[in-house]
């Protein structure tokens, strides 16, 4: 029971929510089902997610989601300043970061207690999925989301 866990535990799913949306996590494996085709999709590298759907889904994306860039999901909680900065959208830090995102990783852990997204976290989770378990929806994210978007003005009317 304890291996089980520890397996289900490390069941990642790290890309930002506006592509996890597109994909079913196949559980146990680094393959996801996409969505819209059906066709399993190979997570990593995790670029190979987006590249799916911006060659065959295109219409599926906004403008803004078409660029491949900051797909890691630590994006969905930071606002990229320039090549070397970001800023929290939780609590407004800016902080120096490198290509391993590890600085980034780190403040959303220790400071917001904030972990990777697995799949128990997402919307969808493949249908060998056990179905006694609770699905929790990113409530994390809706409310980084909001508040991102009340200190920057775009809930003001």
């Amino acid at each position: 029971m304890a291996e089980q866990e520890a397996i289900y535990f490390r069941d990642v799913f790290p890309v930002r929510r506006y592509i996890r949306r597109h994909y079913t996590k196949i559980r146990g494996i680094l393959w996801a089902n996409c969505n819209h085709c059906q066709k399993q999709i190979r997570m990593q590298p995790s670029f190979f997610l987006l590249s799916h759907l911006v060659q065959e889904h295109l219409n599926e994306l906004t403008e803004e989601e078409k660029k491949y860039e900051l797909i890691h999901w630590v994006w969905d909680h930071f606002k990229k300043k320039d090549t070397q900065n970001a800023t929290c959208n939780i609590c407004g830090s800016e902080l120096k970061y490198d290509t391993r995102l590890d600085s980034l990783y780190r403040h959303l852990k220790n400071t917001h207690g904030i972990l990777p997204p697995y799949i128990d976290d997402m919307d969808n989770v493949s249908r060998d999925a056990n179905t006694n378990t609770t699905i929790r929806k990113d409530q994390i994210h809706s409310a980084t989301s909001s508040k991102y978007m009340e200190q920057t003005g775009v809930l003001d009317k």
